[in-house]
């Protein structure tokens, strides 16, 4: 070829090679960087150069030069193959999106979003095939059309840049480690600690619980109102829960300006510190105007993951980058492939990580272990003033990645025995920093607080009993029973100033909104706080307890509002089943929910589906493929719009085996009638709706099963309303 055969083929093919190869590797990247722009300490240019567009420019190179190699007629097959896959890339990542959920290092439900391959394959294939038919014309349109996209994309890139350039590397300061010769009240979050799994430790090591943990009461009825940390850290800092009355945001920051611990100890004169794994927009909400009172802000540290040199912490975030930007643009089976052979990309970008510590403080535990090591070993005292010093870790959360040695094992699954290994690292972990204050003459006089701000969601050791409008079995909209005891307890040990002595186990009800008032009687000020504190309260008096669950995928610290919030009371211990009560749920404020058809089985009938449903299934009758989702337990509500006047509501339903099954139907807490479903075959039945002027604009409709058997019962098709 001569120099004006190559100038040709470098623009046929290297236009559309350089959108291809930038929508995953730096148009993508930007992307995820701009939408957790809190989560990273350094600017995007800082990952961007040169490690982002050493991958681009490498992957370009390969891409251009294997197009020299064709013939004439291939090399404008080949552009216009470059250019459709590109934009098939884009299309995924962008406008084709599934709901995977928060990639935090935990357990991907791929199954869930399975149904998506079919349809994907099908669109890919006919892109691909249509740009290979106009192979010819694609490619005389795909060098300026690549142009255009990718300038106008490095352009937004700029100036996304120069909005988000501010991010800065900072070390710890030096105050984060010092503690007052005064008065210290410390806070320990382990964050997703399950008790139970604290008190199986006590049960097979009391006297090393016992001397490590002197004076210390451990609460081993408590329960976290939230399943999360957005919801739980407020209500154990404010004594304030959340309604689902308003944005989550905008109640964080009422509820903190309003009245917090650290707006009660400032004003006796305490400095606040904070280090934790949330990201410092979250923790900003926490300090509304003013909270800086006496004339000293509070000193907030992120601890970033990894827990690294700025070098290693490029080069990691960059390939980071690359693996989430990847995932996100590749079609559903591709991903599955991903999930499943993780180091592919340990291999293709190896000189990223190669001998890099990030490569294990990746996952949150292994980071939280790393630094608070290196805090213990660092603490001294300093301050002259008290302190109230709060260090959220993410350790024993998931992904599990330690054993009981604090030694790294590479990724496990979720199994109560993998996450004992983690906890028992958690539990010595903090242990030696109770040491270390003791060392430091610290420990007498400090009120100290370990806790953690839910469970992880194990069925807890020694849970016993059901309830009776909670699931006992996994279902789409609701976790089964046992995994909603296990994220609600929570661990709660609390040591005031001057106790001593072996380790007292509780078992007074008491929960996370009890805090305040426990830590402000301890100190002796008063407070407006609701509730007494835990250590004044009776055990032995019963109490009623509210725990209030959401499903947490994409919801882990929402913009707005919970798609629903389930009210649940606890009458009793948290381990005994029946005491566990579903009341209602809170939807939006000014959603409605009319339709003429709930089609059940379908990602359609997700938004009326309340507690007590299975996850879809398929069965085919006839020929003809039904969806369909059984009801677990003794009831499942659906929620639905209405209208005021009388209606008529159909629903068709099929029994298990051969069996005649009853089931009734309540509307907005008025029983209406029953029915008995006979036999495995579908069959409709209708129930007439009364008017009510008053009707709420989303109804609650359950139906109740009275089943023969301990297995799901009753299978549902669809519901239909009808006016009358």
């Amino acid at each position: 070829m001569t120099p004006r055969d190559v100038a040709s083929r470098l623009y046929t093919l290297g236009f559309p090679a350089l959108f291809l190869v930038s929508v995953p590797f730096l148009i993508g990247t930007h992307t995820i960087y701009a939408s957790n722009v809190g989560e990273f300490a350094l600017p995007f240019s800082a990952m961007a150069a040169p490690w982002l567009l050493a991958v681009v420019g490498v992957t370009w190179g390969f891409l251009t030069a294997l197009g020299l190699l064709l013939s004439d007629r291939l090399v404008r097959m080949y552009g216009a193959l470059l250019f459709g896959v590109g934009l098939l890339l884009w299309a995924q990542g962008n406008l084709w999106v599934g709901d995977y959920g928060v990639l935090d290092g935990s357990e991907i439900d791929l199954e869930r979003l399975a149904w998506r391959v079919p349809y994907e394959l099908t669109l890919w294939s006919a892109v691909l095939v249509a740009v290979v038919a106009l192979g010819l014309r694609v490619s005389r349109i795909a060098p300026l059309a690549s142009q255009m996209f990718v300038g106008v994309q490095v352009v937004a890139i700029l100036v996304g840049q120069s909005a988000n350039g501010q991010a800065r590397w900072e070390e710890p300061p030096p105050e984060i480690y010092q503690f007052s010769a005064q008065q210290n009240v410390i806070v320990v979050v382990l964050d997703a600690f399950q008790s139970d799994v604290f008190e199986e430790f006590v049960e097979l090591d009391r006297p090393w619980f016992d001397e490590r943990f002197s004076g210390f009461v451990f609460f081993a009825d408590h329960a976290s109102p939230f399943p999360t940390t957005s919801l739980s850290m407020p209500a154990m800092l404010t004594g304030r829960t959340y309604r689902n009355a308003r944005p989550v945001p905008e109640f964080v920051r009422d509820a903190f300006g309003e009245a917090s611990i650290f707006r009660g100890l400032r004003r006796h004169g305490y400095e606040i510190d904070i280090a934790s794994i949330l990201e410092p927009s979250w923790v900003d909400d926490w300090f509304p105007a003013g909270a800086g009172e006496r004339g000293v802000d509070p000193l907030r540290m992120a601890i970033r993951r990894p827990y690294v040199g700025i070098e290693d912490y490029r080069r990691f975030t960059a390939r980071q980058l690359i693996e989430l930007s990847v995932f996100r643009h590749v079609p559903h089976i591709a991903k599955e492939a991903l999930a499943q052979h993780q180091d592919w990309f340990s291999r293709v970008f190896w000189t990223f990580s190669q001998g890099s510590m990030a490569e294990e403080r990746r996952y949150l535990a292994r980071n939280s272990q790393e630094f608070f090591s290196e805090f213990i070993d660092n603490v001294t005292m300093g301050r002259s003033r008290p302190v109230f010093k709060l260090i959220h870790l993410g350790i024993p959360h998931a992904a599990l990645v330690v054993d009981e040695d604090c030694d790294f094992v590479g990724r496990l699954r979720l199994s109560r025995e993998a996450y004992l290994g983690q906890a028992r690292c958690a539990v010595d972990l903090a242990a030696t920093f109770l040491d270390r204050l003791r060392v430091l003459d610290v420990y007498d006089d400090s009120v100290i607080v370990v806790l953690s701000d839910h469970g992880i969601g194990l069925e807890p050791r020694g849970f016993t009993g059901e309830s009776g409008s909670l699931p006992r079995d996994n279902g789409k909209p609701t976790e089964r029973l046992a995994s909603l005891v296990g994220r609600a307890k929570a661990l709660m040990l609390v040591k005031p100033p001057g106790s001593d002595g072996p380790l007292v186990i509780s078992r007074t009800p008491t929960t996370h909104t009890d805090l305040p008032a426990t830590i402000f009687d301890i100190l002796g000020f008063s407070h407006a706080f609701e509730g007494i504190s835990m250590l004044k309260r009776d055990p032995t008096q019963a109490r009623r307890r509210i725990y209030r669950h959401y499903g947490l995928r994409g919801q882990r610290f929402p913009k707005g509002y919970l798609r629903r919030l389930d009210v649940i009371t606890i009458e009793r211990d948290l381990l005994d089943g029946g005491g566990w009560s579903y009341q209602r749920s809170i939807l939006p404020p000014g959603l409605e929910l009319r339709v003429q058809t709930i089609d059940f089985g379908t990602d359609g009938a997700g938004s009326h589906l309340g507690p007590g449903w299975s996850r879809s299934a398929t069965e085919e009758i006839d020929g003809r493929e039904i969806t369909f989702t059984w009801g677990l337990g003794r009831r499942a509500t659906v929620f639905a719009s209405l209208p005021s006047g009388a209606a008529r509501l159909t629903a068709r339903l099929s029994a298990a085996d051969k069996r005649d099954e009853i089931v009734e139907l309540e509307v907005d807490g008025r029983r209406l009638g029953r029915i008995t479903v006979r036999g495995e075959r579908y069959q409709d039945a209708t129930f007439r709706i009364p008017p009510d002027p008053d009707r709420p604009r989303i109804s609650s409709l359950v139906l109740h099963f009275k089943p023969t058997t301990d297995a799901p019962a009753v299978k549902v098709d669809r519901i239909s309303f009808r006016s009358d």
